[in-house]
């Protein structure tokens, strides 16, 4: 069974920055899932590195719902499989 992984690259109060574990087959029925009815959210997407970059405003969604929902779009298009969030740290020398 395929492993599909959400991990947290980069984090600001109104941006996040997510590497998913596989491409996204459909980036407009993906967006319009997040999206939902939200009046102000941008998404970037990265084909070759496969990462997400959502814009938002804090003031309108919390960043963990923004998270639940890339997490749930993305399980919608892998035919509902689990998916596992990581936050990746950096090690610092």
């Amino acid at each position: 069974m395929k492993k599909l992984t959400i991990t947290m690259l980069h984090i600001l109060p109104n941006r996040v920055r997510l590497k998913l574990s596989a491409p996204i087959k459909d980036t407009k029925s993906f967006y319009s899932n997040i999206k939902n009815n939200l009046k102000y959210l941008e998404m970037k997407y990265n084909k070759r590195l496969k990462t997400v970059t959502l814009n938002f405003s804090p003031n309108e969604i919390f960043l963990q719902e923004i998270i639940y929902r890339v997490a749930i779009s993305f399980s919608i298009e892998n035919g509902l499989l689990p998916v596992k969030f990581l936050y990746q740290t950096f090690p610092f020398f």
